[in-house]
């Protein structure tokens, strides 16, 4: 978690476009801030955390993506802008930085003082400057992952850097955009490796677009093939059930081929015939995954849900950070147990 303290009358954020976004489309932000009661005076700031996998903000070359601007409601006062994108994922005070994921943008008040009501609207992919040339300057890159994403808001009302931690207070609620999947590029067959003769095999479908965001499920026809044998199947909730192919080989490998719609195939991972192996089994897991305690996303009961139910994998274990960036609280560490004892039974 976040160590810095939440903020009381300090403002509100909001987020434009406000809908979803499709993985890896390119779209510019407008995220603007309203000051609450307690105000902004000369030297206050405001830091925006643009989330990692996003095109780095930049504030140098109006002809390049990324170029981030901020302009002020009252057009008397006038904010300059810096960026920190050296780190992305740790706790450092002396550079204001949150450990949030991802790089900050600091706009500070020079003059004046700004009060509740007034707001600064900050433009991330301002492509203004410039004219509409194909080869001009685009919007920039949204994640290719999907998910929800923060854009982490934290306030520094009076330019002292009394807040503790960072100097800084976050906001109640920071601004959110969804990242959803693009369109269908490719199918994922994932099927039990350890299989008796006799055994129907579920061969699972994973259907991903092009960065391997998994699809909602359709179900549709399929051709299996295995050598020079084939036959068609219709999936059941994404689930092809496959007859066993007698073979002189310890494994098998099945060719999937969605033959309906856009056609896309892919092989199944190798399954395990008889007593190969002898009774050794053969599974498979990730031993790596984070969540959003430390740099990853969802919580560890959705990333534990996700490895057995989308994935399919036997096993997985949560490996968030507790050195670096946003670190494990007591409650976050009670949490994660508490979830992979609930799932080890």
């Amino acid at each position: 978690m976040l160590r810095e303290k939440i903020g009381e009358d300090i403002g509100y954020a909001t987020i434009e476009p406000n809908r979803p976004i499709i993985a890896g489309a390119r779209q510019t932000l407008v995220i603007t801030y309203y000051v609450g009661k307690r105000g902004i005076k000369r030297g206050g700031s405001i830091r925006i955390t643009i989330p990692h996998t996003f095109t780095t903000p930049q504030i140098n070359e109006f002809c390049k993506d990324g170029f981030t601007t901020a302009e002020c409601s009252k057009k008397e006062i006038s904010l300059s802008i810096r960026l920190e994108s050296r780190i992305f994922c740790a706790y450092r005070p002396e550079l204001s930085h949150s450990g949030a994921f991802g790089k900050s943008v600091f706009i500070q008040v020079n003059n004046g003082e700004m009060v509740k009501g007034d707001f600064i609207k900050i433009v991330y992919g301002d492509t203004s400057y410039y004219g509409k040339e194909d080869w001009g300057p685009k919007p920039p890159k949204a994640s290719c992952v999907s998910g929800k994403y923060e854009f982490t808001i934290a306030v520094d009302p009076d330019g002292t850097r009394s807040a503790p931690i960072t100097g800084f207070f976050l906001l109640k609620k920071s601004p959110t955009i969804t990242i959803i999947p693009g369109r269908l590029k490719e199918i994922i067959p994932i099927a039990p490796s350890n299989i008796e003769l006799g055994q129907k095999i579920p061969v699972y479908i994973i259907s991903v677009d092009k960065y391997l965001n998994p699809l909602k499920c359709e179900d549709s026809a399929f051709t299996v093939r295995y050598g020079l044998k084939k036959k068609v199947y219709l999936s059941n909730k994404g689930i092809l059930m496959l007859d066993l192919t007698p073979s002189e080989k310890k494994y098998a490998i099945y060719n999937i081929n969605q033959s309906e719609k856009e056609q896309v195939s892919s092989n199944t991972n190798p399954i395990k015939l008889g007593r190969y192996m002898n009774k050794e089994n053969l599974y498979w897991g990730d031993i790596h995954a984070h969540t959003k305690y430390s740099d990853g996303m969802s919580t560890p009961d959705e990333v534990i849900t996700y490895a057995r139910d989308i994935a399919k994998l036997d096993f997985a274990a949560i490996t968030d950070h507790d050195d670096i960036g946003p670190y494990l609280s007591d409650e976050e560490w009670k949490d994660t147990k508490k979830v992979i004892a609930k799932y080890n039974v």
